[in-house]
């Protein structure tokens, strides 16, 4: 079986595309004042951009690249071409944001995760216990731009993960043989 060339670069460039606006909307909710690492619209955002972004990929390869004809085989890997184009796009940028654009960035996201801790300490005791609520309180002092950095990609990719597989059912065409 020959793999068309196409299935990397069309998605890829989808992929690129999805990076560019989850960009734009982290730097619109950053300088609003929404913390987007905290904000439930930019989690529903991400998971819009991204979502639109892997099905967009496997829509057009389908219709204007492979003749109509899908596979499930052709969408996960536009899914996944797409999606892991925009995890990794803007984790670099994550990171190079909190290193050399905001330099107090990891003070400010370790002051509002510990507000966020204390504020919510009886339930999180309640529900785990005092010792895990202790161990993620102090953890938050050992916080790095690298450990957020994966974080933001892997939350991506796990959006990606999740919606590759349904976006790849939806769009497969069934052959008549």
């Amino acid at each position: 079986m020959k793999i068309n060339p196409l299935l990397i670069k069309v998605p890829a460039k989808y992929g690129l595309f999805g990076f560019i606006l989850t960009v734009l909307s982290f730097l619109v909710f950053y300088y609003v004042g929404l913390q987007p690492w905290r904000n439930l619209l930019s989690l529903v955002l991400d998971v819009i951009l991204v979502g639109a972004f892997c099905f967009a990929a496997i829509h057009d390869f389908k219709n204007n690249h492979n003749g109509g004809i899908l596979s499930f085989f052709h969408g996960m890997t536009a899914s996944f071409v797409a999606y892991v184009v925009i995890a990794l796009g803007y984790g670099l940028f994550y990171r190079i944001f909190i290193d050399l654009v905001e330099p107090d960035f990891i003070s400010t996201y370790v002051e509002l995760a510990k507000e966020d801790l204390i504020g919510r300490k009886d339930l999180i005791i309640r529900a785990l216990s005092e010792e895990s609520y202790n161990k993620n309180f102090e953890a938050l002092d050992h916080i790095t731009s690298t450990g957020l950095m994966w974080d933001a990609v892997i939350k991506k990719l796990l959006i990606g993960l999740v919606l590759a597989p349904v976006f790849s059912v939806i769009m497969r065409t069934h052959r008549v043989k």
